[in-house]
């Protein structure tokens, strides 16, 4: 990846996961990073989504289905969201924690076919979505 778009996908990742500007040092870091084929953007993405800083920004004060809706939302969108995904994303928060969520969200191909090979999930808090079949 060229340096210009590994700077404004980094950007990216840190706005639209943890909600705040990169500092310098973690910036620097990925970029680095993806511009020299060392981590890939899901590397990067896994990091935030487990990372310290967004169990405490997002996940301590959600229950576990708020988190599981809202997490469904990001990566795959309102409208692409079934009852199953739900309960299947809320049971595997409770057995695997959320690093084997995010795992199982980044290899699901919805991931893919939505976001493509670079694209970024926006994370929002209490997002609403209306259950299908």
């Amino acid at each position: 990846m060229n340096f210009n778009a590994a700077q404004k996908l980094v950007g990216a990742l840190y706005g639209n996961i943890l909600h705040r500007d990169a500092d310098q040092d973690g910036f620097n870091y990925n970029v680095h990073g993806l511009t020299n084929n060392l981590v890939s953007v899901k590397e990067i993405m896994y990091e935030f989504f487990t990372s310290e800083e967004f169990f405490k920004k997002f996940v301590v004060n959600q229950t576990p289905n708020e988190l599981s809706r809202n997490l469904l939302a990001c990566f795959f969108g309102a409208s692409d969201v079934v009852s199953a995904d739900l309960l299947r994303v809320r049971d595997n928060m409770i057995k695997a924690g959320l690093p084997g969520v995010v795992t199982a969200l980044m290899e699901d191909p919805r991931f893919f076919d939505r976001h493509g090979s670079h694209g970024v999930p926006r994370y929002e808090e209490k997002v609403q979505i209306l259950i299908g079949a």
